[in-house]
């Protein structure tokens, strides 16, 4: 069984201000979500098709999981959040830390299905 794992699955869709448009969002989204479907061909039958990533888009980051379900693919964001700048924006982002650990539990869960 072979292991499948792209490091730094990270987009950065745009920038923060000027090419923080929602075309530039859509087509990043797709362009990042094409190149995960195209692994699923090379996953295992017994593994569950999951696929995690964090993505940056006008200074907002997701951490998503796009998964297969009945035979559609299902995108699910775990958690986003402002990239903390101020006081407010930090304790925001701290009550998003137990979300951002389930995200971490289910991207181990999904690698320990590799080796089963």
């Amino acid at each position: 069984m072979g292991w499948y794992f792209a490091e730094g699955l990270i987009e950065f869709s745009g920038g923060i201000k000027s090419n923080a448009i929602a075309s530039k969002e859509r087509s990043d989204i797709e362009k990042l979500y094409t190149n995960m479907l195209a692994i699923v061909n090379k996953i295992s039958k017994d593994v569950p098709k999951k696929f995690f990533s964090a993505r940056c888009y006008d200074n907002t980051i997701y951490f998503e999981e796009l998964f297969m379900h009945k035979d559609k693919c299902i995108r699910q964001i775990h958690s986003s959040f402002k990239s903390p700048t101020t006081i407010r924006l930090v304790i925001e982002y701290v009550s998003h830390i137990p979300k951002l650990l389930q995200w971490k539990e289910a991207v181990i869960n999904q690698c320990l299905n590799f080796q089963k």
